[in-house]
Formats: C-alpha cells, structure tokens, sequence
C-alpha cells in the first residue's frame, strides 16, 4: 500500500537571533526549534500552533515589539501560541503554563486581535464569541509528531493496535466549545505510503473524528 499526499504538517523553520528561540506574528518569522502544528476552522479558518520543541520559546514579538518575555517570568514557566485567521480577523492566543502542555495543574490564557493599527489585548468571551466551529488538526501520522492535544495508546492482542484519540482538557480548561475551541481530527493521512481503495486513491485515511484506530496485521 502506498501513499502520496502533498501537505506539509510539521515545519520547522531555520533561523535564530542567537540562542533566542521566538515568534515574530508581525511577519510569521519563526525561528530554529519551534514546530508548527496545522489546522483548519469554519468555512475559510486557518490555524496554527507553534511549540518549543526542546527549550521552549523564550520570546514573543510582534515586528519591534515584546509581546512575551519568558526571563521576565517565573522560572519553568513555558508557552505555546495558537494562531487563528479567517476572511473577518487574526487571533492569537498565548498560553503559558509550569511543566508540559499536559502536565500542569494551571495554565494562563492571554488573547489578541489583530488590527492595522497592530494588536490589542481582548477577553475570553470576546474570543470564543468568535470561534463558532471546531478545529480540525491535520496529522501525519507517518511523522509521529502529535498536536499536544492528541493522544495515543496502544495495544497488542491479536494484532498491533494504535488508537488516537482528542484529551477532553488542559490543566482544568475544558475543551468543549465553551471554556475553549474544541478540536478534531480534521484530515489524517501517511505521507509514506499511498491510500488504495478499489482503483481509487484517496488523500486521507480520515476525514474528520475526535478518535480513530490503526491494526497493523
């Protein structure tokens, strides 16, 4: 079985101002050791988020300007970003919390709209009055690198089994629509091989799901 599917889940994008790893959201501008997870939303929606992948990130600009400043904070205190834009407006939204994305008792959300004037701080509701959908993740599964959101299990019975799934909450903040986004498998695919089916080859082995399974025999 083989697989040919032409999207790009996991960047990596080269580039540092010293040991400094940081997002610039003025220009998209990321430097080396951050990985950025893709999504998609509503009719138009594009989503992002950028993670530190060894060191977390140290700083958040937007053009000149500090957005997020890890020294300035307390020491283990880490943060990822997630990036929304549809036709109306861009989001982001920085969450900072101690420990891993899922091992942590608390985590501090901070929200912001883009504007042509630059950014301006908004509050939850105002963001979540915003996003009416859920947020479809795209997964190569062929990459083993997961969405902090995703989780995996697996199981040796007759056969090897992998079964994905989507966690319910991050440290106490539910992901249901309405302390946060919910999100989904929205489009699961392994850039390795090609999906057969009859004389038919299919770009995906999943369309949209919250779990799906994989037997290897």
């Amino acid at each position: 079985m083989n697989i040919n599917f032409i999207f790009v889940l996991i960047l990596t994008i080269r580039g540092s101002r010293g040991d400094n790893i940081f997002v610039d959201l003025k220009s998209n501008y990321i430097s080396d050791g951050i990985t950025v997870h893709h999504g998609r939303y509503s009719v138009n929606g594009k989503y992002m988020m950028y993670v530190g992948e060894d060191k977390g990130i140290d700083s958040i600009l937007y053009g000149t300007g500090m957005v997020y400043e890890r020294i300035k904070y307390p020491i283990g205190e880490n943060v990822i970003i997630e990036f929304f834009e549809d036709i109306l407006a861009k989001y982001f939204v920085i969450h900072a919390f101690t420990g891993t994305v899922l091992n942590h008792s608390k985590v501090k959300r901070k929200y912001y709209k883009y504007s042509d004037a630059g950014y301006s701080k908004i509050d939850h509701n105002t963001f979540m009055n915003e996003m009416t959908s859920e947020v479809e993740l795209i997964f190569d599964i062929s990459k083993k690198v997961m969405h902090p959101y995703m989780s995996q299990t697996a199981e040796f019975t007759n056969y090897y089994t992998e079964t994905y799934s989507m966690i319910k909450e991050v440290g106490g903040i539910k992901l249901d629509g309405y302390e946060a986004p919910k999100y989904t498998y929205g489009v699961v695919y392994d850039s390795s091989k090609m999906i057969k089916m009859g004389f038919s080859t299919l770009d995906s082995f999943v369309s949209k799901c919250e779990n799906f399974s994989i037997e290897y025999k």
